[in-house]
């Protein structure tokens, strides 16, 4: 009985293995990238021939449920549109929660998001907002040991304002999270 309960462990490890989920692969001219299908996505759709000019957009939230040839199958928690006509100040934004299935085409894709998860973009966005206050911190300390008289205590403001905007700076460049550009580049991303 022993070595039946060890055989079923083993047996259920090779199992889970290779039921690990569903994989999408994205390549351009040097790179391959996969995209898990559990995987949070941020997905900007738009017209891909106004990419640097003022146009129509919707960012997508949520996961790639499937890939095909043409197309692909998007599960979306929330959506996101911008309107901007190009003219002064003209436009708006709205946020709305989806919950749906929606069919896009790959052609309409500019840029691609990839975290492991909503709460690993969340914790993201935090930790780059305080690298940027960090930043902006070190550089008010560093200006105030300007203010300052007395030589040691200058320095130790210098080097609290330097080890403040290094802090930020490294945390700003850390938190970047993978994006793929779809088009309006040399070298642009595309499903495979």
């Amino acid at each position: 009985m022993k070595h039946v309960k060890n055989y079923l462990a083993i047996l259920f490890i090779f199992i889970g293995l290779a039921c690990n989920g569903q994989h999408f692969k994205i390549v351009n001219t040097y790179n391959t990238s996969t995209l898990k299908k559990s995987d949070f996505i941020e997905l900007v759709v738009g017209d891909t021939k106004k990419v640097e000019a003022c146009c129509t957009r919707l960012e997508l939230h949520g996961n790639i449920v499937s890939v095909d040839s043409d197309s692909i199958l998007f599960n979306t928690d929330i959506l996101h549109l911008t309107y901007d006509s190009g003219r002064e100040k003209t436009g708006y934004s709205e946020w709305c929660q989806m919950g749906q299935t929606n069919r896009i085409a790959k052609k309409d894709i500019l840029r691609l998001n990839k975290y492991k998860s909503e709460k690993s973009r969340k914790a993201k966005s935090s930790l780059s907002i305080a690298g940027g206050i960090l930043l902006f911190t070190g550089l008010g300390t560093a200006l105030g040991s300007l203010v300052v008289s007395d030589k040691e205590d200058r320095k130790n403001l210098l080097l609290a304002g330097g080890v403040q905007v290094g802090c930020g700076f490294i945390m700003g460049l850390a938190i970047k999270p993978e994006y793929y550009k779809f088009s309006g580049t040399e070298n642009p991303w595309r499903f495979e």
